[in-house]
Protein backbone atom coordinates (compact mmCIF):
# COMPACT_ATOMS: atom_id res chain seq x y z
CA UNK A 1 0.00 0.00 0.00
CA UNK A 2 2.84 2.39 0.87
CA UNK A 3 4.44 1.71 -2.51
CA UNK A 4 1.19 2.61 -4.31
CA UNK A 5 0.93 5.86 -2.33
CA UNK A 6 4.55 6.72 -3.15
CA UNK A 7 3.95 6.05 -6.85
CA UNK A 8 0.84 8.28 -6.84
CA UNK A 9 2.75 11.06 -5.05
CA UNK A 10 5.60 10.72 -7.54
CA UNK A 11 3.20 10.98 -10.49
CA UNK A 12 1.51 14.07 -9.03
CA UNK A 13 4.91 15.68 -8.38
CA UNK A 14 5.92 15.11 -12.01
CA UNK A 15 2.61 16.53 -13.25
CA UNK A 16 2.98 19.50 -10.86
CA UNK A 17 6.47 20.22 -12.24
CA UNK A 18 5.12 20.07 -15.79
CA UNK A 19 2.29 22.48 -14.88
CA UNK A 20 4.73 24.90 -13.21
CA UNK A 21 6.81 25.02 -16.40
CA UNK A 22 3.64 25.55 -18.45
CA UNK A 23 2.49 28.38 -16.15
CA UNK A 24 5.88 30.08 -16.32
CA UNK A 25 5.80 29.97 -20.11
CA UNK A 26 2.37 31.62 -20.20
CA UNK A 27 1.28 35.27 -19.86
CA UNK A 28 -0.51 35.20 -16.54
CA UNK A 29 -0.65 38.02 -14.04
CA UNK A 30 2.49 37.81 -11.86
CA UNK A 31 0.47 37.43 -8.66
CA UNK A 32 -1.65 34.63 -10.12
CA UNK A 33 1.52 32.88 -11.36
CA UNK A 34 3.06 33.07 -7.89
CA UNK A 35 -0.12 31.74 -6.27
CA UNK A 36 -0.35 28.76 -8.59
CA UNK A 37 3.33 27.89 -8.21
CA UNK A 38 3.10 28.00 -4.41
CA UNK A 39 0.05 25.75 -4.47
CA UNK A 40 1.67 23.23 -6.83
CA UNK A 41 4.92 23.11 -4.81
CA UNK A 42 3.48 22.75 -1.30
CA UNK A 43 0.21 20.97 -2.13
CA UNK A 44 0.98 19.09 -5.36
CA UNK A 45 -1.99 16.69 -5.27
CA UNK A 46 -4.51 19.42 -4.44
CA UNK A 47 -2.76 21.88 -6.75
CA UNK A 48 -2.81 19.58 -9.78
CA UNK A 49 -6.48 18.74 -9.36
CA UNK A 50 -7.41 22.35 -8.65
CA UNK A 51 -5.47 23.62 -11.67
CA UNK A 52 -7.03 21.08 -14.02
CA UNK A 53 -10.49 22.12 -12.82
CA UNK A 54 -10.17 25.92 -12.76
CA UNK A 55 -6.73 27.08 -13.84
CA UNK A 56 -6.13 25.73 -17.32
CA UNK A 57 -6.33 28.60 -19.86
CA UNK A 58 -7.17 26.14 -22.61
CA UNK A 59 -10.56 25.66 -21.00
CA UNK A 60 -11.38 29.26 -21.76
CA UNK A 61 -10.84 28.53 -25.43
CA UNK A 62 -13.26 25.57 -25.26
CA UNK A 63 -16.02 27.92 -24.14
CA UNK A 64 -14.86 30.56 -26.59
CA UNK A 65 -15.29 28.26 -29.62
CA UNK A 66 -18.94 27.64 -28.86
CA UNK A 67 -19.77 31.18 -27.82
CA UNK A 68 -18.29 32.60 -31.01
CA UNK A 69 -21.01 30.66 -32.83
CA UNK A 70 -23.72 32.14 -30.63
CA UNK A 71 -23.49 35.71 -31.91
CA UNK A 72 -26.72 35.37 -33.82
CA UNK A 73 -27.94 38.92 -33.59
CA UNK A 74 -26.52 41.82 -35.51
CA UNK A 75 -25.54 44.45 -32.94
CA UNK A 76 -26.83 47.77 -34.22
CA UNK A 77 -24.83 50.88 -33.43
CA UNK A 78 -26.64 54.07 -32.51
CA UNK A 79 -24.65 57.10 -33.52
CA UNK A 80 -25.49 59.95 -31.14
CA UNK A 81 -23.18 62.64 -32.42
CA UNK A 82 -24.58 65.05 -29.81
CA UNK A 83 -22.82 63.10 -27.07
CA UNK A 84 -19.40 64.68 -27.45
CA UNK A 85 -19.03 66.40 -24.09
CA UNK A 86 -18.56 63.26 -22.00
CA UNK A 87 -14.95 62.15 -22.04
CA UNK A 88 -15.74 58.90 -20.26
CA UNK A 89 -18.26 57.89 -22.92
CA UNK A 90 -15.82 58.67 -25.73
CA UNK A 91 -13.13 56.52 -24.11
CA UNK A 92 -15.50 53.57 -23.67
CA UNK A 93 -16.58 53.95 -27.32
CA UNK A 94 -12.94 53.73 -28.38
CA UNK A 95 -12.24 50.63 -26.27
CA UNK A 96 -15.43 48.66 -26.99
CA UNK A 97 -16.03 49.92 -30.57
CA UNK A 98 -19.68 50.37 -29.53
CA UNK A 99 -21.78 53.51 -29.54
CA UNK A 100 -23.98 54.30 -26.54
CA UNK A 101 -27.70 53.59 -26.45
CA UNK A 102 -30.46 55.72 -24.97
CA UNK A 103 -32.30 55.24 -21.69
CA UNK A 104 -35.86 56.53 -21.55
CA UNK A 105 -36.20 56.08 -17.79
CA UNK A 106 -34.17 54.62 -14.92
CA UNK A 107 -35.12 53.83 -11.32
CA UNK A 108 -32.77 52.79 -8.52
CA UNK A 109 -33.96 50.72 -5.58
CA UNK A 110 -33.09 47.99 -3.05
CA UNK A 111 -34.02 44.31 -2.84
CA UNK A 112 -37.55 44.50 -1.41
CA UNK A 113 -38.50 47.38 -3.70
CA UNK A 114 -37.06 45.54 -6.69
CA UNK A 115 -39.17 42.46 -5.99
CA UNK A 116 -42.33 44.54 -5.58
CA UNK A 117 -41.80 46.43 -8.85
CA UNK A 118 -40.66 43.37 -10.82
CA UNK A 119 -43.67 41.34 -9.71
CA UNK A 120 -45.99 44.15 -10.81
CA UNK A 121 -44.30 44.30 -14.24
CA UNK A 122 -44.60 40.51 -14.58
CA UNK A 123 -48.31 40.70 -13.73
CA UNK A 124 -48.77 43.28 -16.50
CA UNK A 125 -46.69 41.35 -19.09
CA UNK A 126 -48.53 40.60 -22.36
CA UNK A 127 -46.09 38.69 -24.60
CA UNK A 128 -42.75 37.48 -23.22
CA UNK A 129 -40.72 37.36 -19.99
CA UNK A 130 -36.98 36.65 -19.95
CA UNK A 131 -35.20 35.93 -16.65
CA UNK A 132 -31.47 35.24 -16.29
CA UNK A 133 -30.08 34.85 -12.76
CA UNK A 134 -26.98 33.53 -11.06
CA UNK A 135 -29.00 32.49 -8.01
CA UNK A 136 -32.63 31.42 -7.87
CA UNK A 137 -33.33 29.93 -4.45
CA UNK A 138 -36.26 27.51 -4.00
CA UNK A 139 -37.39 29.40 -0.88
CA UNK A 140 -40.44 31.60 -0.27
CA UNK A 141 -39.31 34.32 -2.66
CA UNK A 142 -38.37 31.78 -5.34
CA UNK A 143 -41.73 30.05 -4.93
CA UNK A 144 -43.56 33.38 -5.16
CA UNK A 145 -41.98 34.22 -8.51
CA UNK A 146 -42.36 30.73 -9.98
CA UNK A 147 -46.05 30.71 -9.04
CA UNK A 148 -46.41 34.13 -10.64
CA UNK A 149 -44.68 32.94 -13.82
CA UNK A 150 -46.85 29.82 -14.00
CA UNK A 151 -49.89 32.09 -13.83
CA UNK A 152 -48.53 34.10 -16.77
CA UNK A 153 -47.95 30.89 -18.73
CA UNK A 154 -51.63 30.05 -18.23
CA UNK A 155 -52.45 33.46 -19.74
CA UNK A 156 -50.42 32.58 -22.85
CA UNK A 157 -47.30 34.63 -22.09
CA UNK A 158 -43.99 33.04 -23.13
CA UNK A 159 -41.56 32.66 -20.22
CA UNK A 160 -37.85 31.80 -20.38
CA UNK A 161 -35.66 31.21 -17.31
CA UNK A 162 -31.87 30.83 -17.62
CA UNK A 163 -30.01 30.01 -14.39
CA UNK A 164 -26.45 29.19 -13.41
CA UNK A 165 -25.55 25.55 -12.76
CA UNK A 166 -23.64 26.28 -9.55
CA UNK A 167 -25.33 29.36 -8.11
CA UNK A 168 -28.79 27.85 -8.60
CA UNK A 169 -27.96 24.21 -7.93
CA UNK A 170 -30.71 23.82 -5.31
CA UNK A 171 -33.25 25.29 -7.75
CA UNK A 172 -32.00 22.90 -10.45
CA UNK A 173 -33.13 19.88 -8.41
CA UNK A 174 -36.23 21.48 -6.88
CA UNK A 175 -39.91 20.77 -7.37
CA UNK A 176 -40.35 24.42 -8.27
CA UNK A 177 -38.43 23.95 -11.50
CA UNK A 178 -40.36 20.76 -12.30
CA UNK A 179 -43.67 22.57 -11.79
CA UNK A 180 -42.53 25.45 -14.01
CA UNK A 181 -41.54 23.10 -16.85
CA UNK A 182 -44.72 21.06 -16.48
CA UNK A 183 -46.75 24.26 -16.89
CA UNK A 184 -45.04 24.89 -20.24
CA UNK A 185 -42.22 27.17 -19.13
CA UNK A 186 -38.86 27.23 -20.90
CA UNK A 187 -35.91 26.70 -18.55
CA UNK A 188 -32.21 26.15 -19.22
CA UNK A 189 -29.13 25.77 -17.06
CA UNK A 190 -25.86 27.54 -17.89
CA UNK A 191 -22.99 25.03 -17.53
CA UNK A 192 -24.68 22.45 -15.27
CA UNK A 193 -22.53 20.94 -12.54
CA UNK A 194 -21.61 17.41 -13.60
CA UNK A 195 -18.53 15.26 -14.08
CA UNK A 196 -18.64 16.06 -17.80
CA UNK A 197 -18.51 19.82 -17.18
CA UNK A 198 -16.29 19.74 -14.08
CA UNK A 199 -13.41 21.27 -16.01
CA UNK A 200 -15.63 24.29 -16.80
CA UNK A 201 -16.84 24.86 -13.24
CA UNK A 202 -14.75 28.02 -12.88
CA UNK A 203 -16.75 29.87 -15.55
CA UNK A 204 -20.01 31.01 -13.97
CA UNK A 205 -22.86 33.09 -15.34
CA UNK A 206 -23.10 35.82 -12.70
CA UNK A 207 -25.58 37.97 -14.64
CA UNK A 208 -28.91 39.12 -13.20
CA UNK A 209 -31.32 40.20 -15.92
CA UNK A 210 -35.11 40.42 -16.15
CA UNK A 211 -36.81 41.64 -19.34
CA UNK A 212 -40.54 42.23 -19.77
CA UNK A 213 -42.12 42.47 -23.26
CA UNK A 214 -38.93 43.99 -24.69
CA UNK A 215 -39.84 47.28 -22.97
CA UNK A 216 -38.59 46.97 -19.39
CA UNK A 217 -35.32 45.60 -18.06
CA UNK A 218 -33.86 45.01 -14.59
CA UNK A 219 -30.21 44.47 -13.65
CA UNK A 220 -27.97 44.89 -10.61
CA UNK A 221 -26.88 42.88 -7.60
CA UNK A 222 -30.17 41.33 -6.44
CA UNK A 223 -30.73 37.64 -7.19
CA UNK A 224 -34.00 35.84 -6.41
CA UNK A 225 -34.11 34.58 -2.83
CA UNK A 226 -35.05 35.41 0.74
CA UNK A 227 -31.49 36.46 1.61
CA UNK A 228 -31.89 39.64 -0.43
CA UNK A 229 -34.82 40.74 1.71
CA UNK A 230 -32.65 40.81 4.83
CA UNK A 231 -34.62 41.35 8.05
CA UNK A 232 -37.94 41.33 6.17
CA UNK A 233 -37.39 37.59 5.66
CA UNK A 234 -35.93 36.97 9.11
CA UNK A 235 -32.39 36.94 7.69
CA UNK A 236 -29.29 38.95 8.53
CA UNK A 237 -29.40 42.56 7.34
CA UNK A 238 -28.56 42.70 3.61
CA UNK A 239 -27.91 45.88 1.60
CA UNK A 240 -28.26 45.76 -2.17
CA UNK A 241 -29.45 47.76 -5.17
CA UNK A 242 -30.91 47.22 -8.61
CA UNK A 243 -32.12 49.36 -11.52
CA UNK A 244 -35.23 49.30 -13.69
CA UNK A 245 -34.73 50.57 -17.25
CA UNK A 246 -36.83 51.48 -20.27
CA UNK A 247 -35.82 52.63 -23.76
CA UNK A 248 -33.44 51.32 -26.42
CA UNK A 249 -31.14 50.01 -23.71
CA UNK A 250 -33.54 47.08 -23.18
CA UNK A 251 -32.72 45.60 -26.57
CA UNK A 252 -29.05 45.31 -25.59
CA UNK A 253 -30.00 43.08 -22.67
CA UNK A 254 -32.30 41.04 -24.93
CA UNK A 255 -29.36 40.30 -27.21
CA UNK A 256 -27.21 39.19 -24.29
CA UNK A 257 -29.98 36.89 -23.05
CA UNK A 258 -30.48 35.41 -26.52
CA UNK A 259 -26.77 34.63 -26.89
CA UNK A 260 -26.60 33.06 -23.43
CA UNK A 261 -29.69 31.00 -24.14
CA UNK A 262 -28.19 29.76 -27.40
CA UNK A 263 -25.00 28.74 -25.61
CA UNK A 264 -26.96 26.79 -22.99
CA UNK A 265 -29.46 25.12 -25.35
CA UNK A 266 -28.28 25.45 -28.98
CA UNK A 267 -31.71 26.99 -29.67
CA UNK A 268 -32.11 30.37 -31.36
CA UNK A 269 -34.96 32.38 -29.80
CA UNK A 270 -34.10 35.64 -31.54
CA UNK A 271 -37.43 35.56 -33.42
CA UNK A 272 -39.23 35.86 -30.09
CA UNK A 273 -37.43 39.07 -29.14
CA UNK A 274 -39.10 42.46 -29.21
CA UNK A 275 -36.19 44.77 -29.97
CA UNK A 276 -36.90 48.36 -28.99
CA UNK A 277 -35.72 51.07 -31.40
CA UNK A 278 -37.50 54.12 -30.00
CA UNK A 279 -36.34 57.58 -31.05
CA UNK A 280 -36.60 59.14 -27.61
CA UNK A 281 -35.72 62.72 -26.76
CA UNK A 282 -33.31 62.00 -23.92
CA UNK A 283 -30.02 63.17 -22.52
CA UNK A 284 -29.43 59.86 -20.77
CA UNK A 285 -27.02 57.48 -22.51
CA UNK A 286 -25.34 54.25 -21.54
CA UNK A 287 -23.10 51.44 -22.66
CA UNK A 288 -24.22 47.89 -21.86
CA UNK A 289 -20.98 45.94 -21.56
CA UNK A 290 -21.01 42.14 -21.22
CA UNK A 291 -17.86 40.26 -20.29
CA UNK A 292 -16.90 36.62 -19.98
CA UNK A 293 -14.86 33.74 -21.30
CA UNK A 294 -16.09 34.49 -24.82
CA UNK A 295 -14.01 37.68 -25.00
CA UNK A 296 -10.33 37.96 -25.84
CA UNK A 297 -10.43 41.41 -24.22
CA UNK A 298 -12.34 42.02 -20.99
CA UNK A 299 -14.17 45.18 -22.00
CA UNK A 300 -15.60 45.91 -18.55
CA UNK A 301 -12.16 45.79 -16.94
CA UNK A 302 -10.49 47.84 -19.68
CA UNK A 303 -13.31 50.40 -19.69
CA UNK A 304 -13.10 50.89 -15.92
CA UNK A 305 -9.32 51.32 -16.08
CA UNK A 306 -9.69 54.04 -18.71
CA UNK A 307 -12.33 55.82 -16.59
CA UNK A 308 -10.20 55.61 -13.42
CA UNK A 309 -7.12 57.15 -15.01
CA UNK A 310 -9.30 59.91 -16.53
CA UNK A 311 -10.83 60.95 -13.19
CA UNK A 312 -10.41 64.62 -12.28
CA UNK A 313 -12.21 64.99 -8.94
CA UNK A 314 -13.43 61.79 -7.29
CA UNK A 315 -13.91 58.03 -7.48
CA UNK A 316 -16.32 56.11 -5.25
CA UNK A 317 -16.25 52.30 -5.35
CA UNK A 318 -18.99 50.29 -3.64
CA UNK A 319 -18.45 46.53 -3.76
CA UNK A 320 -19.05 43.46 -1.60
CA UNK A 321 -15.80 41.78 -2.64
CA UNK A 322 -12.81 44.10 -2.85
CA UNK A 323 -9.79 42.11 -4.05
CA UNK A 324 -8.26 44.40 -6.71
CA UNK A 325 -5.34 43.39 -8.89
CA UNK A 326 -2.01 45.20 -8.78
CA UNK A 327 -2.94 47.52 -11.65
CA UNK A 328 -6.08 48.82 -9.96
CA UNK A 329 -4.33 49.17 -6.58
CA UNK A 330 -1.56 51.25 -8.14
CA UNK A 331 -4.03 53.46 -10.02
CA UNK A 332 -6.10 54.13 -6.89
CA UNK A 333 -2.98 54.93 -4.84
CA UNK A 334 -1.55 57.18 -7.51
CA UNK A 335 -4.65 59.25 -8.21
CA UNK A 336 -5.32 59.60 -4.47
CA UNK A 337 -1.80 60.97 -3.94
CA UNK A 338 -2.49 63.44 -6.77
CA UNK A 339 -5.35 64.89 -4.74
CA UNK A 340 -8.32 63.09 -6.31
CA UNK A 341 -10.77 61.90 -3.65
CA UNK A 342 -10.97 58.09 -3.65
CA UNK A 343 -13.58 56.35 -1.49
CA UNK A 344 -14.10 52.61 -1.09
CA UNK A 345 -17.19 51.24 0.70
CA UNK A 346 -17.24 47.53 1.57
CA UNK A 347 -19.09 45.27 4.03
CA UNK A 348 -17.71 45.00 7.55
CA UNK A 349 -19.36 41.59 7.89
CA UNK A 350 -18.67 39.65 4.69
CA UNK A 351 -20.61 36.54 3.70
CA UNK A 352 -17.31 35.23 2.26
CA UNK A 353 -14.85 35.78 5.14
CA UNK A 354 -11.72 34.67 3.25
CA UNK A 355 -12.46 37.12 0.43
CA UNK A 356 -13.09 39.82 3.02
CA UNK A 357 -9.76 39.08 4.71
CA UNK A 358 -7.92 39.19 1.38
CA UNK A 359 -9.45 42.62 0.72
CA UNK A 360 -8.37 43.98 4.13
CA UNK A 361 -4.77 43.17 3.29
CA UNK A 362 -4.86 46.12 0.85
CA UNK A 363 -6.20 48.65 3.33
CA UNK A 364 -2.95 49.92 4.81
CA UNK A 365 -1.20 50.83 1.55
CA UNK A 366 -4.38 52.47 0.23
CA UNK A 367 -5.16 54.45 3.39
CA UNK A 368 -1.54 55.61 3.58
CA UNK A 369 -1.99 57.04 0.07
CA UNK A 370 -5.10 58.94 1.15
CA UNK A 371 -7.85 56.53 0.08
CA UNK A 372 -10.91 56.64 2.35
CA UNK A 373 -12.21 53.18 3.27
CA UNK A 374 -15.52 52.54 5.01
CA UNK A 375 -16.91 49.24 6.30
CA UNK A 376 -20.70 48.99 6.65
CA UNK A 377 -22.24 47.38 9.73
CA UNK A 378 -24.12 44.89 7.57
CA UNK A 379 -23.56 42.76 4.50
CA UNK A 380 -23.27 45.16 1.56
CA UNK A 381 -23.90 43.55 -1.85
CA UNK A 382 -24.32 46.63 -4.06
CA UNK A 383 -21.95 46.97 -7.02
CA UNK A 384 -21.52 50.65 -7.91
CA UNK A 385 -18.79 52.96 -9.16
CA UNK A 386 -19.21 56.74 -9.42
CA UNK A 387 -16.57 58.96 -11.05
CA UNK A 388 -16.53 62.79 -11.13
CA UNK A 389 -20.31 62.89 -10.59
CA UNK A 390 -20.59 62.22 -14.31
CA UNK A 391 -20.21 58.44 -14.64
CA UNK A 392 -21.88 55.49 -12.93
CA UNK A 393 -21.22 51.77 -13.30
CA UNK A 394 -23.92 49.46 -11.98
CA UNK A 395 -24.43 45.80 -12.70
CA UNK A 396 -23.15 42.42 -11.56
CA UNK A 397 -19.40 43.03 -11.43
CA UNK A 398 -17.44 42.86 -8.17
CA UNK A 399 -14.00 44.39 -7.71
CA UNK A 400 -12.21 41.04 -7.72
CA UNK A 401 -10.37 38.67 -10.03
CA UNK A 402 -13.33 36.31 -10.52
CA UNK A 403 -15.68 39.04 -11.74
CA UNK A 404 -13.08 40.89 -13.79
CA UNK A 405 -11.42 37.89 -15.45
CA UNK A 406 -13.60 34.77 -15.29
CA UNK A 407 -17.35 35.17 -14.77
CA UNK A 408 -19.94 36.08 -17.36
CA UNK A 409 -20.98 39.54 -16.16
CA UNK A 410 -22.76 42.64 -17.39
CA UNK A 411 -22.20 46.29 -16.52
CA UNK A 412 -24.32 49.32 -17.27
CA UNK A 413 -22.11 52.40 -17.75
CA UNK A 414 -24.27 55.51 -17.40
CA UNK A 415 -23.19 59.04 -18.33
CA UNK A 416 -25.41 61.37 -16.31
CA UNK A 417 -24.82 63.97 -13.61
CA UNK A 418 -28.35 63.63 -12.27
CA UNK A 419 -28.20 59.85 -11.90
CA UNK A 420 -24.68 60.05 -10.46
CA UNK A 421 -26.08 62.47 -7.87
CA UNK A 422 -28.74 59.93 -6.85
CA UNK A 423 -26.13 57.18 -6.51
CA UNK A 424 -23.84 59.44 -4.47
CA UNK A 425 -26.77 60.09 -2.11
CA UNK A 426 -27.07 56.31 -1.73
CA UNK A 427 -23.33 56.13 -1.04
CA UNK A 428 -23.78 58.73 1.71
CA UNK A 429 -26.46 56.53 3.27
CA UNK A 430 -24.03 53.60 3.24
CA UNK A 431 -21.33 55.74 4.87
CA UNK A 432 -23.78 56.76 7.60
CA UNK A 433 -23.99 53.12 8.73
CA UNK A 434 -20.26 52.51 8.37
CA UNK A 435 -17.04 52.97 10.30
CA UNK A 436 -14.09 54.71 8.69
CA UNK A 437 -10.85 52.73 8.66
CA UNK A 438 -7.94 54.88 9.87
CA UNK A 439 -4.22 54.19 9.70
CA UNK A 440 -3.79 53.88 13.48
CA UNK A 441 -6.37 51.10 13.61
CA UNK A 442 -4.59 49.26 10.79
CA UNK A 443 -1.17 49.55 12.43
CA UNK A 444 -2.51 48.27 15.76
CA UNK A 445 -3.88 45.09 14.22
CA UNK A 446 -2.62 41.84 15.84
CA UNK A 447 0.14 40.19 13.84
CA UNK A 448 -1.80 36.93 13.56
CA UNK A 449 -4.66 38.83 11.90
CA UNK A 450 -2.28 40.50 9.45
CA UNK A 451 -0.68 37.13 8.74
CA UNK A 452 -4.04 35.54 7.94
CA UNK A 453 -4.97 38.46 5.67
CA UNK A 454 -1.60 38.21 3.93
CA UNK A 455 -2.05 34.50 3.25
CA UNK A 456 -5.54 35.16 1.85
CA UNK A 457 -4.06 37.89 -0.34
CA UNK A 458 -1.41 35.57 -1.80
CA UNK A 459 -4.08 33.13 -2.89
CA UNK A 460 -6.65 35.79 -3.82
CA UNK A 461 -6.16 35.26 -7.60
CA UNK A 462 -7.46 31.72 -7.05
CA UNK A 463 -10.58 32.76 -5.11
Amino acid sequence: MKIIILIIEYIFNIVALFLILMILSGRRDARATFSWILTLIFLPVFGVIFYIIIGNPRLKRLINVKLKKSFLIKREKYDYSKLTNNDFCNKVCTITKKHPVSIKSIELFGGASKYARLSQDIIEAKKIILLEYYIIDPDEMGEFFINLLIHKLEEGVKVYILYDGVGSITFHYSNLLKRFKKAGGNAAVFLPLSFKTLSLVNFRNHRKIAIIDGKICYTGGVNIGDDYLGKLAGKDEWIDCHVRLTGNVVSEFEKIFCEDWYYATNNDISNDLILSTENTDTKLYTHVIPSGADQDINYIYESLLSVFISAKKSITIITPYFVPDETIVNILRNISMLGIEVTVIVPGKNNHPIVGAAGRSYYEELVEAGVKIYETKYMLHSKLIIVDRNFVSIGTVNMDNRSMKLNFEVSLLIYSQDFAGHVLNLASEYISISKKIDIDYLRRKPKREKLFEGVCRVFSPLL
